[in-house]
Parts: structure tokens; sequence; C-alpha cells
């Protein structure tokens, strides 16, 4: 009985921490409703679901708000949910990606216009004392 009651409260009040990744959080649920089925205590379709969504961090209210806005969400199947936070997470660190590649892209080409910045008294192609130009 104290393990119920333990795995119970773990469950109850897990928390997904935006560090986490996402995989790991769903195995851990996974688990801990493993765990209460081997004790005996049964955990319905629809509760699993709540406790994923409930567990999971402020970043992913839009995707919960979606979710259980749905004329469906009553039916909503724990590894269908999973799959889409997943997706969810996948599509937030393209977005990710992307704004960094722009913001290193953006960088690059500043870095390279200044170099190609020939300042006045410098000498070069065509002779020293010339005004700034782009090469």
């Amino acid at each position: 009985m104290h393990n119920k009651i333990f795995l119970k409260r773990r469950l109850y009040t897990l928390r997904m921490a935006e560090t986490t990744a996402v995989t790991d959080h769903i195995n851990t649920i996974r688990t801990l409703f493993s765990q209460l089925t081997t004790l005996g205590q049964q955990i319905e379709e629809n509760e699993r679901v709540e406790l994923l969504l409930q567990s999971l961090p402020d970043s992913y209210d839009q995707l919960i708000i979606n979710l259980t806005n749905n004329i469906l969400s009553d039916y909503l199947v724990f590894d269908d949910v999973a799959a889409a936070i997943l997706e969810e997470k996948i599509g937030i660190e393209i977005k990710e990606t992307k704004i960094v590649q722009t913001k290193q892209r953006h960088c690059w080409c500043q870095e390279e216009d200044q170099r190609s910045v020939v300042p006045v008294g410098v000498k070069s192609r065509g002779g020293p004392n010339q005004e700034v130009r782009r090469l």
C-alpha cells in the first residue's frame, strides 16, 4: 500500500521541466503507469491523457488547448497525445534551428561586409588615400 501511494503521489505531482527531453518525460509517465498497474491500480485511458497534459510546462499550452477543444477530446488516446507532443517539440526545435541559422548568416554577412571595406589612407588596388569603398 505504501508503494502504491508513493507512486500515485509522484504521478499526480509530476511536472516536466522545460529542459527535460520530451521522450524522457513520456517514458517516466509510462513507467509510473506500468508500476501502478503491477500493483493492481488501473488508470483509465482518459485519465492517462489528462495526467500527461497537466504535467507539461506552460510552453505547451497552445497544444493542450488545440487537443482539448476538439470534439473528440473525450476519446483521446495516450499514445496519440504523446505523438502530438513529440511532433510539437520537433516543430519547435526546427523553428529554433532556423532562427539560429538565420542569425549566423546575418552575422557572417556583416563580417564579410566589414572585411570588404578599405579605410581611407590604406594602400589598396588604386593607391593611397582613396575613399572608403567596397570590394
